[in-house]
């Protein structure tokens, strides 16, 4: 079995330091280890790496074990110390203790406060907090609710504000069974929320603007208005704000339940698999420049530049910038090597991802995109291959079932855990909902690009409209047949573990017909079981 895997890892370096810097990440996550052990580790694995180097071949290969240690351990340090560093629990506490007593408290709005029934929420960053001669800038965030008054608009994005109640920690949300909103938003540095009525804060003529930011919140709100202006009906304008830029607060909750019901939510929020259809589109139409000798590297340019443009069209939300770079990754390994390993690139934008922000591990889009990829990579071509049409439409139908069906084998046991339930028809809704969001996503990018013209974006929004409304009328059908969806499905990180293990030696089975693989399958998945039953 481990012959299979030899040619992965040559082709696929950036695998071998992926591993132990995640392992870094969990062990700090996990364990809390002091830095300085870091740094000492550090410190000795670069003095033997180095002295290694110097030795003559014949020595350095008799010490390569010694040399490929220092390396993981190198890698595991680093993922244990950047982890160290984004923490900030400890900056949480000084806040609790520093609110003990009356405190001014300023903050500033990170994002633009989006309406809820009775109240403005905004996400915001806690720039100082006062209290009689101690003053600190903890940096940690907060969700603040400004009550709605008729007379007064809510602060807009980049506003301080100072005020002296006191912040209360967030609290699990009571009908949320299964999710931990507590720990969901401390990875993202969020620990307190407050609300305030108009009376209770004061807005500072300081601004905290930053550039990109208020770029990108400019073009999201120049979206939603060409959005609204020509797509009519609540459900339909709130599905198309979600899959163009990701836009969740004017989602009908119940069409939203019926996605997760039927196993097609991913399409709700603009994701890895709409840059992906972007990827291919511009992929496809850069064909013809790949024939010329300038096409190398003007082909890549181009795909890139249109990703990064759709990104930011996208109003730039952390799953988008995640796929782009992602994908920015794959372009990038293929114009330098043609013949590069997709594993490779998918591994390097993973890395160079957890660098910047080590807590995207426990993202639940971070895990699907990666999972959802690296499945249809593996899975699409032997699923594929399990029927050979020659008519080519029906041979294109089934294509798009293989890439479903790839997709689901390595993404099923995170959407078990997570969501705990299983849709059954999840190959129909996927058949219809996956084809259906990418045209309408193509749609939105020309009605943008064309509302300037109201004699032609006005047909094209109609022309969406109609396609939302197919889509939503067909989920919301699939959803009400009985049985379609199988809930109650709890299972432990160890359960999810074995279901995986189990999952990849089947795969190398049935794709390498390695008996071993078969009886590590049959083993792990009666361990699967054994541990459900007890």
């Amino acid at each position: 079995m481990g012959l299979l895997f030899i040619p992965v890892w040559k082709e696929a370096p950036f695998i071998r330091l992926v591993i132990p810097f995640i392992a870094g990440i969990l062990l700090e996550f996990f364990v809390k280890i002091n830095p300085a052990i870091y740094r000492l580790t550090l410190f000795c694995c670069i003095s033997t790496t180095i002295t290694v180097t110097y030795f003559k071949l014949s020595v350095q290969f008799k010490y390569v074990i010694i040399y490929g240690a220092c390396v993981n351990i190198l890698f595991i340090c680093m993922g244990g110390l950047i982890t160290h560093y984004n923490d900030t629990s400890d900056k949480a506490n000084l806040v609790e203790e520093l609110c003990r007593r009356p405190a001014t408290i300023i903050v500033s709005l990170e994002e633009p406060a989006s309406a809820k029934p009775k109240s403005y929420k905004a996400q915001c960053f806690i720039a100082s907090i006062q209290n009689n001669n101690l003053s600190a800038a903890p940096g940690t965030g907060i969700i603040v609710y400004f009550r709605k008054d008729s007379t007064a608009s809510p602060p807009q994005y980049g506003d301080r504000i100072a005020f002296i109640k006191s912040p209360e920690r967030i609290k699990n949300i009571p009908f949320a069974k299964g999710f931990d909103y507590v720990k969901y938003c401390a990875l993202r540095n969020i620990y307190f929320q407050i609300f305030l009525n108009k009376h209770e804060y004061v807005l500072l003529k300081s601004k905290d603007h930053k550039w990109l930011p208020s770029i990108l919140f400019s073009i999201q709100k120049w979206v939603t208005g060409v959005l609204k202006e020509f797509i009519p009906g609540k459900k339909e304008y709130g599905l198309a704000e979600a899959l163009l830029i990701g836009y969740k607060d004017d989602l009908d909750k119940n069409l939203v339940q019926s996605y997760s019901n039927t196993g097609v939510v991913h399409v709700v929020a603009i994701s890895g698999l709409h840059l992906g259809l972007v990827y291919a589109l511009l992929k496809y139409l850069c064909i013809p420049l790949g024939k010329k000798s300038i096409g190398r590297w003007l082909s890549p340019l181009v795909i890139l530049a249109g990703l990064w443009l759709f990104s930011l069209l996208a109003g730039g939300s952390p799953s988008v910038l995640r796929s782009a770079v992602m994908f920015s990754f794959i372009v990038t390994g293929e114009a330098i090597n043609r013949r590069t390993s997709t594993f490779n690139n998918l591994a390097a934008s993973a890395f160079f991802l957890l660098c910047y922000d080590p807590y995207w591990l426990w993202d639940i889009g971070f895990q699907l995109s990666y999972a959802a990829l690296i499945s249809i990579v593996v899975f699409m071509k032997p699923v594929h291959d399990l029927f050979v049409l020659k008519n080519k439409i029906l041979d294109i139908v089934w294509k798009l079932n293989a890439v479903t069906l790839a997709a689901q084998i390595l993404t099923l046991p995170i959407c078990i855990y997570y969501f705990h339930q299983f849709p059954t028809l999840f190959m129909v809704t996927n058949f219809i909902a996956v084809p259906l969001s990418g045209l309408i996503l193509m749609g939105e990018i020309a009605l943008c690009g064309l509302s300037f013209i109201k004699s032609i974006a006005g047909p094209v929004g109609w022309l969406v409209t109609w396609m939302l409304k197919i889509m939503n009328g067909s989920v919301e059908m699939l959803d009400n047949y009985p049985y379609s969806t199988i809930t109650g499905l709890n299972i432990s990180v160890s359960q999810v573990i074995l279901l995986y293990i189990a999952i990849v030696a089947a795969g190398i089975w049935l794709i390498a017909g390695l008996r071993q693989a078969l009886l590590l399958a049959l083993a792990a998945g009666i361990l699967f079981m054994g541990v459900r039953l007890i």
